[in-house]
């Protein structure tokens, strides 16, 4: 599914609207402004869910820069969505213009329909459902240890494992959603309908998130938003996951050995040995 979408996207008659929270700016010794940029606004959806708004400087102020999970603005989570990034935008978008007073034309609302606009960031995202939580923190926890990427060994940082965290272009990460929905600012709203249903539908699940940067997206010409299918998200995902590199062989950790009956731990014990 799509999870995080940075887009630029046409929308006209912008200029007497107050898109903005304040400026950045840089001012010379002598006092001379040489830049300023308006700081965006976050618009609340549905459920609490909120996404980032600002007008695009470098368009003229004639498109309006959105960043943030619209299925998550959409429908109040990102347990499940959608693949389909234009629909997705679509509706993001006309959904705005029922809660703040754009006034686009109708060329813009084509141009959002048919995906004529460019992304600076898409998140893609898939799940896996292990036997429980336990299985899905192990597989966390020996994934550190024994995988690795062309950005090298993983980092793990707040219970989410990271490859290529920092890179300009690509990157993944692995983390129990789960847990994620019951640490503070990210449990789910407790208005959502099925919340019990939601919850326990993630209890077990493995979620992976490949994030395309800036310049992974023009490389692969997919920065104009018209070019992406429903097809597209899985088939990043998979490629790049490919990328990464599993042991044969996970060896479990000391913390996971330490908790094995005695027989088991013999076993495995004989087994390690065998393997060396």
């Amino acid at each position: 599914m799509i999870d995080w979408v940075t887009a630029v996207v046409p929308c006209s008659n912008l200029d007497n609207i107050q898109l903005h929270d304040g400026w950045f700016c840089r001012v010379k010794a002598n006092g001379e402004k040489e830049w300023e940029k308006e700081i965006g606004i976050s618009i609340p959806g549905s459920h609490d869910s909120s996404i980032r708004i600002s007008r695009d400087s470098y368009s003229g102020f004639s498109h309006l820069r959105i960043d943030g999970n619209p299925a998550k603005w959409l429908q109040g989570h990102n347990i499940f969505g959608s693949n389909d990034l234009i629909g997705l935008v679509n509706s993001l978008m006309k959904r705005l213009t029922e809660i703040i007073p754009l006034n686009p034309s109708l060329t813009n609302r084509v141009a959002w329909a048919e995906g004529c606009y460019l992304l600076k960031r898409v998140d893609c995202t898939e799940m896996w459902e292990l036997p429980s939580l336990k299985d899905v923190l192990t597989w966390l926890n020996v994934a550190q240890h024994q995988a690795k990427s062309r950005h090298g060994r993983p980092i793990m940082t707040g219970g989410t494992l990271y490859f290529g965290k920092n890179s300009r272009r690509w990157a993944f990460k692995f983390y129990s959603k789960g847990e994620e929905i019951r640490v503070k600012n990210h449990t789910l709203p407790s208005t959502l309908p099925l919340l019990e249903k939601l919850n326990t539908f993630a209890g077990n699940k493995l979620r992976g998130e490949l994030v395309l940067r800036k310049p992974m997206l023009e490389k692969q010409n997919y920065h104009y938003a018209g070019n992406w299918t429903e097809e597209t998200s899985s088939y990043f995902f998979n490629h790049y996951l490919k990328k990464i590199e599993f042991s044969d062989q996970f060896k479990l950790t000391n913390k996971v050995i330490d908790g094995l009956k005695p027989r088991l731990n013999l076993a495995y014990n004989s087994w390690i040995k065998a393997m060396t």
